[in-house]
């Protein structure tokens, strides 16, 4: 069971409503948007590790492949995607580091400590509105 793994730090399950095509989204003139049955139902796992290595590990486990022919009775089929840095460019309606420098400044910025870069004196050199 993915859960249960010691390395495994989050596991969430999001399951979307089924995409509908009689309501296409975007809808957009001259663009087909019809999803295929076997399309129109997906279940998305989010698993989180502490690190890439951590989660390559995982992914060769004789644990991960226990889980695989019980996956089988459950999914079509898996699509898997590695996210090594999430980023959060506005929050409660106020500009975050990443959102004014970019992702990877704003990761360098956190893992240095470069306190300066965060005060307001640096953050109007970026600002349209100086003033702000």
């Amino acid at each position: 069971m993915l859960a249960a793994a010691q390395t495994v730090r989050k596991l969430r399950l999001h399951l979307p409503e089924p995409y509908d095509n009689a309501h296409p989204a975007p809808p957009s003139p001259y663009v087909d948007h019809q999803v295929s049955d076997e399309r129109k139902d997906i279940g998305v796992i989010e698993i989180g590790f502490a690190s890439a290595l951590t989660a390559r590990e995982f992914w060769e486990s004789e644990g991960h492949r226990e889980t695989i022919e019980e996956q089988r009775r459950h999914l079509r089929s898996v699509g898997a995607f590695l996210v090594t840095g999430i980023y959060t460019y506005a929050r409660d309606g106020v500009i975050t580091t990443a959102g004014l420098r970019g992702s990877r400044t704003a990761e360098l910025i956190e893992r240095i400590g470069a306190v300066h870069q965060t005060r307001d004196q640096v953050i109007r050199l970026f600002m349209q509105d100086p003033h702000r």
